[in-house]
Order: structure tokens, then sequence, then C-alpha cells
């Protein structure tokens, strides 16, 4: 719902409108993803590709947990590989994959060295989610 208190914890399931703007805090990550500085009247965002952002969601604890709840969501809905890939693939792209897309991520699930299928589902979801066609709007 609309209005209530603003937040400083990102892990919080709001949007980020709500998102508390601490002027003296530059180590979150609001910085790394070029977020504007909150003391100064911003016209345009800057844009960068920084290592940085990559590892950011490569390792923190919240891309990794919905990388893994979303692969959970397609294990649970659907019943083989190849609509799973489906599945996955209209979530994130809103698209349907096409043959080589969909050859990799089968091949990338039985090639991954793992300890379980779930966590080879989350490894693609995760390498999906940290892909340019999902951080860039065309």
């Amino acid at each position: 719902t609309p209005a209530g208190p603003a937040f400083r914890d990102f892990n919080t399931p709001r949007r980020s409108l709500y998102l508390m703007a601490i002027r003296s805090d530059r180590s979150s990550y609001g910085p790394l993803f070029d977020a504007a500085y909150p003391a100064a009247i911003i016209d345009e965002r800057t844009e960068s590709t920084v290592a940085p952002q990559s590892l950011f969601l490569l390792n923190h604890p919240f891309p990794i947990a919905a990388a893994e709840a979303l692969a959970n969501r397609a294990i649970t809905s659907t019943p083989s590989d190849p609509a799973r890939i489906e599945f996955l693939y209209q979530q994130i792209f809103q698209r349907s994959p096409d043959a080589t897309e969909r050859s990799l991520a089968l091949n990338a699930l039985t090639t991954l060295s793992v300890d379980s299928p779930r966590q080879a589902w989350s490894l693609l979801v995760q390498a999906l989610l940290c892909s340019n066609e999902f951080l860039y709007i065309d």
C-alpha cells in the first residue's frame, strides 16, 4: 500500500521509492548502482558498468536469495526442465528462449558441478538475472 515510513534495509519487500536516503552514508549499494546523490538536484542519472556491480550481484545474499526463490518457484510450478526454462525466460525477460538459449540452459544444468539439482537451477537463474538483457532496458 502507498505511504508508510521509509526503510533503510533494501531487503524489505517495498518499492525503492520508500528507501531511506541517508546523505552521509555512501557505503550502501546505492552509489554502486549510480543512485543519485541525495544532497544535490540531479536532472539525469549517470550510467556505469563496473566490476563491483557484478560482484554484488554474484555474491550478496539479496540477489542470491532472489535467484533461489525464483528457481524454487520454477521447480514447483512446472513439471520438466524445458518447461522450467520457458517459465524462467517468461518471468525474467518476458519472452520465450530461442533454441540456442534453451540448449545452453539445459547444458548448464547438466554440467554445473553442484551438490543438488536445485542449486543448479539457482545458479542458472542467478546468471539470467545478471545478464545485460535483464539489467538494461533497450
